[in-house]
Formats: structure tokens, C-alpha cells, sequence
């Protein structure tokens, strides 16, 4: 990465050797044709440098702290991506904090080479954060192991890229017991730190201690869904785009209903889906139908019994966020009311771990399951009904996607 300082030195160089306005016509032509694949290289390289970003709003800090004999510290939490310092790189620390005392950092991450294909500002990223910290004779230590950031990348979802070198070692004096908060680019302390006695270093020893009454999972995992931003659903409609919930089917008459996967604005499913899980219900007796798949989807079951897990070719984020899934073809041989079509686990779900209606990543070959709420249809209803509003469900747990890398 050519930082701006080396940039613009070689502007300068490029200034100073050029010829000045009174020269020739032909030598300023020789003195560009000699120049250009220095000017074009310089183009070039800018061209490829892609941004850095810092951070902030942290959110959702889990933290596993050391066993017995063990120096090692887990970290999961998410952020978002700032609009300024883009040229510092991601930048945050891990610091120690004893009592109401002020944090000190501990660990510094910053990155200095350039993160691939990084979101636009205001976009959640999740990092993954392993350090040591040890104990020598009232002098703590954290030394960087592992980090990684995960965010949405475009045709691929979700994906954890590595922060080479990123972590900077650092050490800080201690009286007693300590605990552990994150604080992102402007310093501002994460909302979950540890307890601020959750170790302490006991005598000699170097690796620190828990203290008796912290567990060693100190803030449970949330999904981030933040304010005015809806989650994935799966829905049927009655129209491609997903905007009508209610409508009537005559018996003697075939009519279509779409099952829809509608991505959601800031969980995993916002960066494109290659498949979903889901059961169709509600379906009176008297009724046939016959279900067409996406042609670009391959289905495993039955939506109409046990469920089905359809699984796409691509990753399917389209401008509107709208995936069909299925176009059902309905004939009702008998006059039903108040139908409601709806949406709901697979029975038994392909992972035990996950009894919902569910959104596949596309990020190939974890296709991480992201829990989703199913919306109803109303079908000859005999009074009005509004559709109903989205809600958080819960999504997959930090719990849960740490273990793919255990």
C-alpha cells in the first residue's frame, strides 16, 4: 500500500524534474514520453490501493476469558464502519481497566496493509479477536495472536478476511484486579466489557487468574438489528414483488401465490442468499396445488409436508431485495375461508440448532443459517387483515459461528 507521505514525495520529485514553461516544444514532448511509465505506474498503483477504514459503535461484545493455566482471551463484537479516517486503516484496542479508572490500552489494532473489497461507511463489520495476557511482577502484558473482520462481500456474502499484522503488543502497570473493554477509533469504551475485577494476577504467575465470581462468558451474543433496519423473511404474497398479503381464491379457479425471501437491511442475509429453509402451511384439504421452484434453485423435500432446503447456483441479492423462491399454482375445489397461508420451520430442520424458517449466506462452504421470521398470507378473509410486521428474530449466535473455527 503506497501510504500518502510516499505519494506525495514522488509528486514532488516528478514536479522538480520537469522542465519549466520556457523550455522547448520538443523537449517538454521528450521529457513526457520519458515520464509516462513512471506517471502511468503512479496511476496504476493508486488505482489499486483500495481504502482502509476505521470503526466505531461497538456492539455485542462477547468475551471468553482464560482457564486455569491458560493466557489465552477470545473476543467476538461488531461495529460499523466510520465516514473519516478511511486513510488510518482499522483501527481500535483492547484495554485494561482497573476500578472507575481510566482504560489503558493493552492491545492496539491497526492495520497496515489494505483490507479487499471493504464496505461504504455506516456498513456492520464483525471481528473475531484471540490475544495472550500475562502477568510479570505487577506488569500486564497482551500480545496479539489472531484477529479477523468479517462483512459483506459483494457475490460471496459474508467473509471472514484475516488482519495481517494489524496487532501491535503493549504493557501496563497494575495494582489489584482488572477487566477488559474494547474502545474503537474516537476511544469510546464498547457498551460490554468485562467485570473491572474480572482477573488479577496472582504473585509470579504468568498467566492471569479469574476472579471467583465472573463466569467465564461474560456477555451473551446478540444480533445487530439496528433501528428502522428489518431483518430477512420468508413470506407468501400474492403478487413477485411481496407487497400484497391478502387476497381471495375462487374455488373452480387456478390463482398463484409467491414464496418470497425478502433480504434483511443488517443481517447476513443483506449480502445475498444461495438457498432457505422453510415449510409451507395452512393449505386446506380441498385444495390442490402444484409448487414451481426457482429455475435457478434446487429444492430437498416437500414445502407442502416435511419442508424443503432449497439451494441456489448463485448468490441471489437483487437491487430490490426481493429472491423468489416459489411460484404456487393454487386450484381450490371447494369454497374455504379465513385461510392463512404461512411460513414455519422445517420438521425436523436439517440443524437441530436452527427450528426456524431460515436464509442460507452465500458464503461458500459454511452457507452460515441466518434464523428468520415467516410471514403469513391471508386467504378469503372475511374480515380485513393488515400484514404483519417484521420483528427481530433471533439470528445465529457469535456461539455459533465461532465454533466453525475451533
Amino acid at each position: 500500500m503506497i501510504s500518502s507521505h510516499v505519494c506525495c514525495n514522488r509528486q514532488t520529485t516528478n514536479v522538480s524534474s520537469s522542465p519549466t514553461r520556457h523550455s522547448s516544444r520538443p523537449r517538454r514532448h521528450r521529457w513526457i514520453r520519458a515520464s509516462m511509465p513512471a506517471i502511468l505506474g503512479l496511476l496504476v498503483s493508486l488505482a489499486l490501493v483500495p481504502h482502509s477504514i476505521a470503526i466505531e459503535n461497538v456492539q455485542g461484545e462477547t468475551w471468553t476469558l482464560p482457564t486455569l493455566g491458560s493466557n489465552r482471551v477470545s473476543l467476538l463484537f461488531d461495529a460499523v464502519v466510520s465516514d473519516r479516517d478511511w486513510s488510518q486503516g482499522i483501527t481500535f484496542d483492547i484495554a485494561l481497566r482497573e476500578g472507575e479508572g481510566q482504560p489503558r490500552a493493552l492491545v492496539r489494532y491497526q492495520t497496515i496493509s489494505a483490507v479487499p473489497n471493504l464496505p461504504e461507511p455506516g456498513q456492520p463489520l464483525d471481528f473475531r479477536i484471540e490475544f495472550d495476557v500475562t502477568c510479570n511482577a505487577g506488569v500486564v502484558t497482551g500480545t496479539p495472536v489472531e484477529a479477523y473482520v468479517r462483512f459483506c462481500t459483494n457475490g460471496h456474502g459474508v467473509i471472514w478476511h484475516p488482519l495481517i499484522d494489524a496487532g501491535q503488543e503493549g504493557s501496563t502497570e497494575v495494582t489489584g484486579a482488572f477487566g477488559l473493554v474494547v474502545l474503537d477509533e474516537n476511544g469510546t469504551p464498547g457498551p460490554n466489557p468485562t467485570s473491572a475485577t474480572a482477573l488479577s494476577c496472582a504473585g509470579a504467575s504468568s498467566a492471569p487468574v479469574l476472579s471467583d465470581a465472573t463466569p467465564m462468558i461474560v456477555q451473551p451474543a446478540r444480533p445487530r438489528i439496528t433501528d428502522n433496519h428489518l431483518p430477512g423473511t420468508i413470506g407468501v404474497y400474492f403478487d413477485p414483488l411481496g407487497t400484497m398479503c391478502q387476497g381471495t381464491i375462487s374455488p373452480g379457479a387456478i390463482d398463484t401465490v409467491y414464496v418470497l425471501a425478502k433480504l434483511g437491511e443488517s443481517d447476513d442475509s443483506r449480502c445475498g442468499i444461495e438457498g432457505a429453509e422453510f415449510r409451507f402451511t395452512g393449505l386446506p384439504a380441498s385444495w390442490d396445488i402444484s409448487p414451481v421452484l426457482n429455475h435457478e434453485m434446487l429444492g430437498i423435500g416437500d414445502p407442502f409436508a416435511e419442508g424443503v432446503t432449497v439451494v441456489g447456483t448463485r448468490c441471489h441479492r437483487p437491487s430490490n431485495g426481493v429472491v423468489l423462491l416459489y411460484k404456487v399454482l393454487v386450484y381450490a375445489g371447494a369454497e374455504e375461508s379465513d385461510v392463512t397461508f404461512g411460513i414455519e420451520s422445517r420438521d425436523p430442520p436439517t440443524n437441530s440448532q436452527f427450528p426456524c424458517p431460515l436464509l442460507l449466506s452465500c458464503d461458500d462452504p459454511v452457507y452460515t443459517q441466518i434464523c428468520v421470521e415467516g410471514q403469513s398470507c391471508f386467504v378469503n378473509s372475511t374480515v380485513v387483515r393488515k400484514c404483519p410486521i417484521v420483528t427481530t428474530v433471533e439470528t445465529s449466535t457469535w456461539s455459533q459461528i465461532k465454533t466453525l473455527f475451533r
